[in-house]
This record gives structure tokens, sequence and C-alpha cells, in this order.
């Protein structure tokens, strides 16, 4: 059964099963799924499940335009590429923003410590446990939004072919994404630290303080969560599992 499949041709168009599967883009079966977020990459999984089971004759075989049926995929999808291509920028634009200011704070909180330094240039915390917490936190929150920046830098020098949307840019935009969720909790505990190492445990306003500070971040994070999940899914969940 799989070989006739593979075998079958369309005399009257010239097309081969790969030339039918590459026509257009699958659109009601790929939006019948909430979890696929990157629908690039999920047409050429299906792309390629096809040409596994295809004869190997019709893989380079031309129809009655001329094309083979890579070249038919290609001009079928260029819509759909350039629509996912300006969502990765337009994501890639916005999460590099984003990550450059928290480098920003974090890079000017490892200058000026809280509780200043005494008079041999030390941090007047120095050695406290909360103090480390301070500075292992706002260290990794600083390097973890250079990595988002750099990562970003790589998407927008992409040259954006049609198989950088099978892997490449879905594992940029991934790793990108989660080392900016990283490096907004970790600046989150770096805040928190800061005002218990400026008011004490005691102060009867630490709580306030810390709760209005980290509220837009917890509010950041809750409706990040959601998505980040979907396209962790939606780039490493098998075309099988498309409806899972």
């Amino acid at each position: 059964m799989g070989s006739d499949i593979g075998n079958w041709f369309d005399v009257y168009e010239g097309n081969s099963l790969l030339h039918v599967v590459a026509l257009k883009p699958r659109r009601n079966y790929i939006d019948s799924s909430s979890n696929t977020v990157f629908q690039m990459q999920r047409e050429l999984q299906w792309f390629q499940e096809v040409e596994d089971i295809v004869n190997p004759f019709y893989k380079t075989k031309t129809n009655k335009d001329g094309k083979i049926p890579w070249e038919v995929f290609v001009e079928e999808h260029h819509e759909l590429a350039q629509n996912e291509k300006n969502w990765i920028i337009s994501i890639a634009t916005s999460s590099s923003v984003v990550a450059s200011l928290i480098a920003t704070v974090a890079f000017a909180g490892a200058i000026t410590v809280p509780g200043g330094n005494n008079s041999e240039g030390l941090p007047n915390f120095n050695g406290g446990i909360i103090f480390n917490v301070f500075m292992y936190s706002d260290s990794l929150a600083f390097a973890a939004a250079l990595t988002t920046v750099l990562t970003f830098i790589t998407v927008f020098t992409s040259q954006f072919t049609s198989m950088d949307f099978m892997n490449e840019l879905p594992r940029r935009v991934l790793i990108g994404l989660t080392s900016l969720a990283i490096s907004v909790m970790l600046l989150m505990i770096a805040f928190g630290s800061s005002m218990f190492l400026v008011f004490g445990s005691k102060s009867s306003s630490l709580a306030p303080i810390i709760l209005i500070g980290v509220l837009p971040i917890l509010l950041y994070m809750l409706l990040q969560h959601g998505s980040l999940v979907r396209m962790i899914k939606s780039a490493y969940q098998t075309l099988h599992g498309i409806n899972h």
C-alpha cells in the first residue's frame, strides 16, 4: 500500500504525490491545532514525511511547468514564510529592547551595590548571605539578558531560507524567549534582596515595597508563560502528535 502511494502520479498535470503536498499550505489542518505556533516548520515536517515514502525518482522529477517538488513548495509557501518571518522579527525586536533594559539595570546594580562601599572600596554588606543572593542573581540576570540579545542578533542576521524555519529559527526564538524569562525572574530576585539589604528584615515597609516592585514582573511572567509553553510544544512535538 505504501509503495502504491509513493508511486502515485498525475499524468495530466505531471504532478507526483510530492508535488501535490507542496502545492499549498494546509491552512485548515494547521489552524485546527491550537498548539501550532511555528506553522512553516509544520509544513516542512509534512513535506519531509511524504518525501520519505515516495519513489526517489519523483523527488527530482519536474511537472508540466518544469518544477521539481521542492521548487513548488518554496513558491507556494512564500507568503506563509514571509508572514512568519515578520512575526519572528517582531518578537526578536521587542524582546531585544526589554533584554537590553534588563542588562542595563543589572549592570548598574553591580556597580552601585546596595549599602554602598567602605573606605577600602568593598561593599558594606560583602560576605552576607542576602548580599550573595543579590550579587549572584544580578550577575546571572545580566548574563541571561545578554544571551537574549545575542541570540536574537543571530535571528536578525539569518537569511530566512525555507529550511531555516525547520529547526534553526524556532530554536533561536525559544532560546531567546527562555533566557529573557529567566533574566526577568533573576532581576526580580535581585530587586527583592536589595530591598532586604537596604531596609532590613524588620522594616514594616519592606513587604509592600517588594510586592509593588515585583507585581509587574509577576504579571509579565503569568502572561508570557502560556505562550512560551505553547511555542515549546509546537516546536518539539512530532508531526504525528500535532493534535495531541
